[in-house]
């Protein structure tokens, strides 16, 4: 599912489920009683649901949150994508390079015959050259 479409999910629901879950989603938390009055005040006064997805989007949590990509959710964003854009994101994210078309081809060949997307990763995270770029010195700037 798309973010618009996880996003409109969330604006058709009654106030309550809309904040709960628009922190779900947006902060990865449970809303605070005292964010959860505040904005069900603002929305019973009048104020939209535009708005409300307006100032959590603009606030300095949300802009903390979004810098801080976390590799599970990194990955498991990549895990959703169709065969060709999961390798070459794959290889991109945490090989830090774009995959040639023949090893797209033979990785899509291993997806479709036996291997999971989530074995497929362990099998990345687990090679000889990700092992070897980890244990390698950052190149020194100069």
């Amino acid at each position: 599912m798309s973010i618009i479409q996880t996003i409109q999910k969330i604006f058709v629901q009654d106030n309550e489920k809309f904040l709960k879950g628009l922190y779900r989603e947006l902060f990865n938390r449970e809303i605070y009683s005292s964010g959860f009055s505040t904005y069900m005040s603002f929305l019973q006064n009048g104020d939209s649901k535009i708005n409300i997805f307006n100032y959590l989007v603009k606030s300095e949590e949300f802009a903390q949150r979004i810098t801080q990509g976390k590799i599970i959710h990194i990955l498991q964003t990549i895990m959703y994508k169709e065969d060709y854009e999961f390798i070459s994101l794959l290889y991109y994210v945490v090989l830090g390079k774009v995959p040639l078309l023949n090893q797209i081809q033979e990785d899509k060949e291993k997806l479709n015959s036996n291997i999971s997307k989530a074995e497929f990763i362990k099998n990345i995270l687990l090679s000889e050259e990700f092992l070897y770029q980890i244990i390698q010195p950052f190149p020194s700037a100069q």
